[in-house]
């Protein structure tokens, strides 16, 4: 018995059909029935009953298929896990960063990383938070960089903290003051980026925390059409500090909150996972180093 021979009874099992297994995994049906011959020889037992309406799992089939789900998957992880130990031990970090974090992390102090270390290879990726979370967890990124965090499963360090800004609208009455308040800029329409971003997260947290229930007209992946939003008076928004920066030259109206609304940044891993000498010289630079 090999992996193989578990690829093959699991997509048996699934499709209930030789034939249409044998399509999906792109060899003859006849082979494909050899395979699943040869198997139950070795378990000792029939694992399908074949038919014209196709093949149906006996009990011993069903009771093989959670153990040959259970192994292929104990499989995959040992595969990626050695992926990754081989790509590590070759100097090379992959890093997944959420939007926003460049304006942070900039690209001169990733350079004068590569300056100090030139043995090893830095790869990047943005996307959004709750992504960066699961590609650590799944080992496809060695580090992440997130702003919203299950401090029960990463290994974590914060790194620095942004403060989150009020944009209002040229109408809102809200654009004449110092400072607002979460609980009452809900009293007019909003445009926050959909839940996999941390700063839609954590202004839902705030909402929740002072019973307020928002106006939320649209739920966008990017800031741009937030503020083109905000621009032609449809709603206000909400951006962090670092990132207004960049639209300073557009006369962008940005009011504090009165509550500490901080959006932190994380240099995350995970819990338990061995780490190369290149991903612990690029954590201690970062670290050391500081951001923001």
């Amino acid at each position: 018995m090999n992996i193989r021979d578990l690829d093959f009874f699991i997509k048996v099992y699934e499709c209930r059909s030789i034939s249409i297994a044998s399509e999906k995994l792109f060899i003859s049906a006849q082979g494909l029935s050899n395979a699943i011959s040869r198997l139950e020889k070795e378990l000792g037992c029939t694992l399908f009953n074949r038919d014209r309406a196709g093949s149906v799992p006996t009990v011993c089939g069903d009771a093989f298929y959670k153990y040959a789900v259970t192994a292929k998957s104990d499989y995959d992880r040992i595969i990626t896990e050695i992926e990754h130990i081989s790509r590590s031990e070759k100097g090379f970090v992959r890093i997944g960063y959420s939007f926003g974090v460049m304006s942070g992390l900039t690209m001169d102090i990733t350079q004068e990383f590569q300056k100090k270390h030139p043995e090893y290879e830095l790869d990047f990726a943005e996307m959004p938070d709750k992504i960066v979370e699961d590609l650590v967890l799944s080992g496809e990124i060695d580090i992440g960089f997130a702003a919203y965090v299950d401090k029960d499963r990463f290994e974590y360090e914060l790194i620095s903290e942004s403060e989150i800004l009020f944009v209002p609208t040229k109408d809102s009455k809200f654009y004449d003051c110092e400072t607002v308040s979460v609980c009452k800029i809900a009293e007019e329409p909003i445009t926050l980026r959909n839940r996999n971003f941390a700063t839609t997260r954590i202004m839902m947290h705030e909402f929740e925390k002072c019973g307020a229930d928002p106006e939320i007209i649209l739920n966008t992946g990017g800031i741009l059409r937030s503020l083109k939003l905000r621009k032609d008076g449809k709603a206000n928004t909400v951006i962090i500090d670092s990132v207004a920066a960049q639209f300073d030259n557009d006369g962008l109206r940005t009011i504090p909150f009165e509550e500490d609304v901080k959006w932190p940044l994380y240099l995350i891993t995970k819990k338990d996972r061995s780490r190369s000498k290149a991903v612990d010289s690029f954590i201690s630079f970062i670290t050391g180093r500081g951001i923001g």
